[in-house]
């Protein structure tokens, strides 16, 4: 994924000067595709095998778009932006010897960002941070072997509050076009009770926390 990143900062650096001086004032709408990485803790079934869940850490796929609305002021930009994410964050580790095993699936999230940002080289490319809220969507199940794949009485939905903080890159192509690179932190800071009856060998203390996230991400802007 660093390996994505820098060829798109590369590359928007060395199409600098094709255009004049970018205008960054109004709206835009567009689409990013990236990676994103968790980390968790946590411990499943503490009467019996102590399964820690720190082992539910993964990484995979995230895409989505984004919409905003820039103001520029002589060399300073700045903005608001609300972004839709779909996520592929979807890991599993086995419980015991029995063949039980848990899953953490971390399915979308939404966010809204403010962003202050720089202009360079000739106003046509951005350099800025942002910050702001994001809201994400997760699942914990457990899996019996004699009920592989049953739902409803083995998982735990729930919605995670997260701020976020990044910075970013972004380079104007042409007039309407442009491209960015950017890096999100999500402070995530979840702790989810796992003592409950719906979840087979729950124990008390069981506990999932969601502890921080990173996206690194690459994505491409209309601007009107």
């Amino acid at each position: 994924m660093k390996t994505i990143a820098n060829i798109v900062v590369a590359g928007a650096f060395l199409v600098a000067g094709v255009a004049n001086s970018a205008d960054w004032n109004g709206g835009y709408i567009g689409v990013h595709v990236g990676e994103g990485k968790n980390d968790t803790s946590g411990i499943f079934d503490s009467a019996g095998s102590e399964a820690d869940l720190s082992t539910l850490d993964g990484r995979d796929l995230v895409y989505g778009l984004q919409a905003g609305y820039n103001i520029q002021k002589g060399h300073m930009v700045y903005g608001i932006e609300v972004s839709y994410s779909e996520m592929d964050l979807d890991e599993k580790t086995p419980v015991d010897d029995e063949g039980n095993w848990h899953k953490l699936k971390m399915d979308e999230y939404w966010g809204i960002r403010a962003k202050v940002g720089h202009l360079v080289n000739n106003d046509n490319t951005l350099i800025y941070l942002t910050a702001g809220y994001a809201e994400i969507d997760s699942e914990i199940r457990v899996e019996l072997p004699e009920s592989p794949g049953s739902g409803e009485t083995n998982k735990k939905g729930f919605t995670t509050d997260a701020w976020t903080l990044g910075l970013g890159v972004e380079h104007a192509v042409t007039e309407a076009v442009s491209i960015k690179a950017e890096a999100l932190w999500m402070d995530l800071d979840e702790k989810v009770n796992l003592d409950l009856s719906t979840l087979d060998d729950a124990d008390s203390g069981d506990h999932l926390s969601l502890d921080d996230m990173w996206v690194l991400q690459v994505g491409i802007n209309y601007n009107f």
